[in-house]
This record gives C-alpha cells, structure tokens and sequence, in this order.
C-alpha cells in the first residue's frame, strides 16, 4: 500500500470538520475569493508542505541519512536541469542542503513562478522509484489548493485554471441583489460563504443554495411563489424570449440537482461533490439569474 502524508491524513480526518470562531458566527465576507493572479501566505506555505512531504521528510532522518538519498539528489538535479536550468555542479552533497536551497527560492519567487515550480515537481516526481508518486503528490497538492482557495488544479498532471475574471463578476454581480430580487442575492451569497470556508467547505449545500437563486429569480419573475423552475420558467417564456439553449442547459442541470440521485437528497454523500462541481454551479446558476434578471425584467 502506497504511503500517504500525514499532512494528508490530518487534513481528511480533522481539518475537514473544524470551523473557526468568525465562521461560526457568520462574520466571513461572502465573496468568491478565489485566488487567480496571487497567491497568500497559507496557499504558498501549504503548497511547500506537499514538496516537502514527498521529497524530503518521508524518507528517514532527512538531516541525517535519508533513506534514500540518492533518490533527492536526482530529483534536485533534475529540477536544476529542466526546471531552474542551473549549472549541476552547484547541487549540494546533502537532501537537507537541496531542501534549504529550495526553499530560499520556493519563498521568494512570483506566484506563477510557484505553480510552475509545483508543476515541474509532479513531473521531475515520477521519475524516481524511492519517492512518492506523481499521483499521490497530485492529488495531496489538489487538497491544498481547494483548501486555499486558488484558482487553479492538477488535472491530468497538469495545473489548470477553474476560473477566470468574467466568471468572478458574475458571481460578484449575482450576489448584490437588493429589493425585489433580494432573495436571489441572498441565495448566492450562501452559496459563496458555503463553497469558500477554507476548513470546512460545503459544496453539497453550495450547490443547493446556487440553483435555489435560480428558482428564486424564475418564481419573482413568473410572480408563482410556488412554481418549480421548469413551471416558472415555461410562465416567464410566456412574455419574454428566452434561448432555447439556455433554457434546457438550465433544466438539465437542475434535473441533476433534483433527481432521485441528485445533489438535494440525502442519499448522496456529500464527498461525491468536490470544489469543481459547486464552483460551476455556483457561476453557472449566477450567470443564469443575471440573464433572466436582465432579460425579463
């Protein structure tokens, strides 16, 4: 069986479940603060645990004898090879002299120049049999960028975006609704609060809360308090012209939401549902609110 970090065994089994004071109460600003063109100190220090869990701590006495000593120094020189394309003759003699020279550069470098870093790391990884997987340092580092909030994942060993500006305005822009819309805005708003705890992430109930916001703005619009959105969508088309795309893209979504499988029943455990799902949801069902809000109102 293939070792897993404790750093990942902590954060599934305790991490997962705690919820700070501001939290609790409610005080956290409901944005989608996803981090997109910076990075904060916990995403950046969180991001160095996973290189240090799979490089340099789980392998014996890393100041000492490492276990496998060899297998660090090939991974460093592959890194000064094809990552930082520094002359080899400066890898240090020791795993613990790599890791200090590493980490000099890891916390003075932009935050493109980390996720480049992380990235190489995933790729350099795998070539050494004694180190940790790619998958195992892949999935670990996904943990910690959903955690933290940034905007970007490893997918098929490679970090891609999940979001962008435009995505962050309508989400924003769905969130300040006042007056007779007000309840779309407060649906939104839970969502966010909902998808963006950093310990304690709801994306189940963040999902619920995005196409909540959908039904709200359909109901106040086709003025049917009670209406399931397909009624209240089929009353709204009515007297405005909505696309057809947009309408049965919207339908499906909520059928996924709303099925005897789907996302409102209890049935389904809520660690089916990771942070890319509720993320686009949560921009889907806020685009959508603002269309039919501009459109037929």
């Amino acid at each position: 069986m293939e070792y897993v970090p404790l750093v990942a065994v902590r954060l599934i089994t305790k991490e997962k479940h705690k919820m700070r004071f501001s939290e609790r109460i409610g005080k956290r600003t409901p944005r989608l603060e996803l981090q997109v063109d910076d990075m904060d100190l916990p995403l950046r220090n969180s991001l160095w645990t996973v290189v240090t869990e799979h490089v340099f701590v789980n392998h014996g006495d890393y100041r000492t004898h490492s276990s496998h000593p060899s297998a660090v120094l090939s991974f460093v020189k592959r890194m000064y090879i094809n990552f930082f394309k520094w002359p080899t003759d400066r890898v240090p003699t020791a795993p613990y002299q790599c890791q200090e020279v590493l980490r000099k550069w890891f916390f003075e470098a932009s935050s493109f120049n980390v996720y480049d870093f992380i990235e190489a790391c995933a790729a350099e990884i795998d070539q050494e049999r004694y180190l940790l997987s790619a998958e195992s340092f892949t999935r670990t580092a996904n943990t910690f960028l959903a955690r933290e909030l940034s905007a970007y994942r490893f997918v098929g060993g490679k970090l891609a975006p999940i979001t962008n500006a435009q995505e962050v305005q309508a989400v924003n822009h769905a969130s300040e609704y006042s007056g007779r819309f007000e309840s779309v805005g407060r649906h939104i708003q839970a969502a966010i609060q909902l998808f963006g705890r950093r310990e304690n992430p709801d994306y189940r109930n963040a999902i619920k809360e995005a196409i909540s916001a959908v039904e709200a703005a359909a109901r106040i619009i086709s003025e049917s308090e009670k209406a399931t959105l397909a009624d209240a969508i089929k009353k709204v088309e009515k007297n405005h012209i909505i696309h057809s795309a947009l309408r049965d893209g919207l339908l499906k979504l909520y059928g996924y939401t709303s099925s005897e499988g789907g996302i409102r029943h209890s049935m389904v455990d809520s660690d089916n549902v990771d942070s890319v799902d509720a993320y686009f949801m949560i921009v889907s069902c806020s685009a959508f609110c603002n269309y039919l809000i501009c459109r037929c109102s």
